[in-house]
């Protein structure tokens, strides 16, 4: 029963060196406390447990209380979001929609005031005060019940 629970605390002790070791190493100089982080990994090496402790207690970099655990990985820049560039391309679209649909609009505008103008000034043209004629001479008389006359 003695030699399950040595054995436990070697595998449990040589994954925390381990860990420390490897934390260590891969941990950026600038951001090593107390002492330069050569000096941690010799420690660590040369007292194993108590130098994986004292890693953690003094040379380790401290995380900002609830801050994350890993670097932020900053967004993506305008120019390659595809989501960005996809609403981009509908705003230019339906600009262009609507300045097409404004230029036919002030055509159509125009046009209807040309025929206005024109409706306006044929009366005067064709007989200055004469009454126009009527076009279909065979038209006949209707009674108020719309029955025809004869």
């Amino acid at each position: 029963m003695g030699m399950r629970w040595l054995l436990t605390g070697v595998v449990v002790a040589a994954a925390i060196i381990l860990y420390a070791l490897f934390h260590a190493i891969m941990t950026p100089a600038r951001s090593v406390r107390a002492l330069p982080k050569g000096v941690w990994i010799l420690a660590i090496l040369l007292l194993p447990v108590v130098g994986a402790g004292l890693w953690f207690w003094l040379g380790a970099p401290r995380r900002a209380p609830g801050g994350p655990t890993r670097p932020v990985q900053r967004g993506l820049g305008p120019d390659d979001d595809p989501e960005f560039l996809r609403r981009i391309e509908t705003q230019r679209r339906q600009k262009a929609r609507e300045e097409k649909l404004n230029a036919k609009e002030s055509e159509l505008k125009a046009r209807e005031e040309r025929l206005k103008k024109e409706a306006e000034s044929k009366p005067e043209q064709e007989g200055e005060g004469e009454d126009p004629k009527p076009s279909d001479s065979t038209e006949t008389d209707t009674t108020p019940g719309g029955a025809p006359q004869q």
